[in-house]
């Protein structure tokens, strides 16, 4: 997910995130900046480290896998205990045959009523909701704080020119 968030491609023979991955992107005008433990047990006590200055949190769980929403629920209980940040639960792997999906839909709609968290359904195989994850992303940043002032928008022509001298 992360991977198709900076643009990149998907690789059917990867089946999960070995180790912890940080990936780098710009949306609009602001930067997010995301770690993948693929929720490894190894990672959890650095995770506070993160999500504690984070501007916003994505928290992503598999629908095919009931267990991720637990531990989903748990993530979001400490990222509101610990921080302030807004929250966007993700549910990963919808192009998967429903009659497969172990997590409820109302179910993780009512998770993320109870954080007061945005909630999107995507697939990162086939792109479907990546759009609107996107949106919710950058609409949670702005909520939050202003965006970071290092971030320039290349295509921009109103670009203004300093002199050196």
């Amino acid at each position: 997910l992360a991977l198709r968030l900076v643009g990149g491609g998907f690789d059917e023979c990867i089946d999960f995130t070995v180790g912890a991955t940080f990936k780098t992107t710009v949306l609009d005008e602001y930067m997010f900046e995301m770690w993948d433990t693929a929720g490894q047990e190894r990672y959890r006590s650095l995770l506070p480290m993160y999500y504690r200055s984070a501007d916003v949190v994505a928290v992503v769980y598999d629908v095919t896998c009931s267990k991720s929403i637990q531990a989903a629920r748990e993530l979001m209980g400490n990222v509101q205990h610990d921080g302030n940040a807004p929250m966007a639960l993700i549910g990963n792997k919808t192009d998967v045959d429903e009659s497969r999906w172990r997590v409820d839909a109302h179910e993780a709609v009512a998770l993320a009523h109870e954080f007061d968290a945005a909630h999107v359904h995507v697939s990162a195989k086939t792109m479907k909701g990546m759009a609107e994850l996107s949106k919710v992303l950058v609409r949670l940043a702005r909520a939050g704080r202003a965006p970071l002032p290092g971030v320039v928008d290349l295509n921009s022509s109103r670009r203004q020119r300093k002199k050196c001298c």
